[in-house]
């Protein structure tokens, strides 16, 4: 059994591991006259979690590692070199080590048929019973009422799709965390349920558990979904430290007051106590169930006899340490503990540690912003056309007048995914996991007036026009009916 410590795999997803025996330091206020403190070492507040016998999970300080983890032969010599290999190298491996994980298609299959509008909800009901060696399977999605079948472009349409209704609050599983910069998603905490939420402690345990196969087998598969989990949800997916500098990831106004309390010369004054309150629904026995309506105020406290404790300049740096460790890792922790119970049971942890946290999200929700160009040069052209052909030159000057959100459209209308994946455009793929380059093909302009796609090939049919502005009046036209129709399937196959 391996204990990694983590301190190897620290570096600020430069695309190397940085092996350092001494833990990162961890930003902690610090005494100032300023009202914007500067932060002080401290590595108590530096965490990582680690399961108990499979369990139960807790947190421990980052430089005792992460216990439990028994990598192949194969991935111990990879995580053993990860300072040397690539960025590159690194998401190859990782590939290379969940596609060794999937199940051929010829052993089974999971056929899914879902409406759009209710995708989650289909397969929530049809997908829940499944076993982890059922997840691991090829899955065969189909959209009710459309007739395409389904070669890869329709399940990663899928996860897209279902992936906004799994992050929706409504689901009960997730909630939004309100970070400094944008607003990501964090697991809902273990004593609070979203007021739309009337559900059994099983249906939920269900609904958690349900959202990490689902993140699991996208990984394992590489789909990409939409919604971007928070960062901090991300480091213990990838058994990352976190630290004090994370609560503003899913409590910015908490991270701040935390900051500014330290600059208090008279904190006595304030009588703040060691405890939290929190507005928390009531369980009713002994049906063991959750109602929103019934929800009172609820007090914590942050250590033995912490209400009968009041902060003060001997006591502040203790006082923010807790909070952080309340807030951060133990409000949701045994919502954590089911959530990666079930991306583990599809994906293994230690294949995970081949990526950074913010690698991972590269992977899970695919390169945020598309370089034309690389994208251009990653596409074959097939039929008549070539790099030179002057429609497949009116293509790329049109593409080049456009806004991210209209190549975002068109990436999702010819692929089925609206982002390229982790390694770029070169690496668009199939089912199978074998390459398949997007591609230009031509057809007359008598057989087609309007181009088409075929998303499980990342293929677009191009009649050719005659001039340019008719190839843009076109593009544009299927980009507006599919994004406006109900069943979003205009000119695709």
């Amino acid at each position: 059994m391996l204990v990694l410590k983590v301190m190897m795999r620290w570096s600020e997803y430069t695309g190397q591991y940085q092996k350092n025996p001494i833990p990162k330091p961890t930003p902690i206020p610090t005494p100032k006259p300023s009202p914007a403190p500067t932060p002080k070492p401290n590595p108590q507040m530096h965490y990582v979690r680690r399961f108990e016998n499979n369990e139960n999970i807790r947190f421990v300080p980052a430089d005792e590692g992460v216990g439990g983890l028994r990598p192949n032969p194969k991935l111990r010599e990879l995580l053993n070199n990860s300072l040397r290999l690539t960025f590159e190298e690194r998401t190859s491996a990782f590939r290379a080590q969940a596609d060794a994980l999937r199940v051929d298609w010829q052993i089974g299959r999971i056929n899914l048929k879902v409406r759009r509008a209710h995708a989650l909800h289909d397969a929530y009901e049809e997908l829940l019973p499944l076993t982890p060696e059922d997840w691991r399977k090829p899955l065969f999605c189909t959209f009710e009422n459309e007739p395409a079948l389904d070669a890869g472009g329709l399940s990663r349409e899928f996860f897209e799709i279902s992936s906004e209704q799994l992050f929706d609050p409504s689901f009960g599983v997730f909630r939004i965390a309100h970070a400094a910069e944008g607003d990501d998603y964090i697991l809902v905490e273990d004593d609070e349920m979203h007021e739309q939420i009337d559900m059994t402690m099983n249906e939920r345990i269900n609904r958690i558990e349900f959202a990490g196969h689902f993140i699991g087998k996208a990984l394992l598969e590489g789909h990409q979904i939409k919604p971007h989990p928070s960062i901090v949800l991300l480091k213990h997916i990838a058994c990352e430290p976190v630290d004090f500098s994370d609560l503003q990831n899913i409590d910015a106004q908490l991270w701040s007051s935390l900051s500014k309390l330290i600059c208090i010369d008279d904190l006595e004054a304030l009588e703040l106590p060691f405890t939290i309150s929190r507005l928390v629904g009531q369980i009713n026995t002994p049906q063991n169930h959750f109602s929103p309506q019934q929800r009172q105020i609820k007090t914590i406290e942050l250590c033995e006899n912490g209400s009968q404790i009041t902060v003060n300049k001997e006591n502040i740096h203790e006082f923010i340490r807790l909070r952080f460790h309340e807030r951060v890792l133990d409000s949701f922790k045994f919502s954590l503990y089911i959530f990666l119970r079930g991306i583990y049971s599809i994906i293994s942890p230690e294949i995970l540690l081949l990526l950074t946290a913010r690698e991972l999200e590269l992977a899970l929700c695919g390169v945020p912003t598309l370089n034309l160009q690389e994208w251009k040069d990653a596409t074959v052209y097939r039929g008549n056309l070539s790099a030179v052909s002057p429609i497949v030159q009116w293509f790329w000057q049109v593409l080049d007048t456009w806004s991210d959100k209209q190549r975002t459209q068109l990436l999702a209308w010819s692929t089925g995914s609206s982002r390229p994946p982790i390694r770029g455009f070169k690496f668009l793929h199939g089912r199978d996991g074998v390459l398949r380059p997007f591609t230009l093909t031509s057809i007359p302009l008598s057989q087609a007036f309007y181009p088409r796609s075929h998303t499980c090939f990342n293929r677009i049919d191009l009649p050719l026009y005659n001039s340019k502005q008719d190839l843009k009046h076109a593009l544009e036209f299927v980009l507006s009916n599919f994004n406006l129709a109900d069943n979003h399937v205009f000119s695709m196959e």
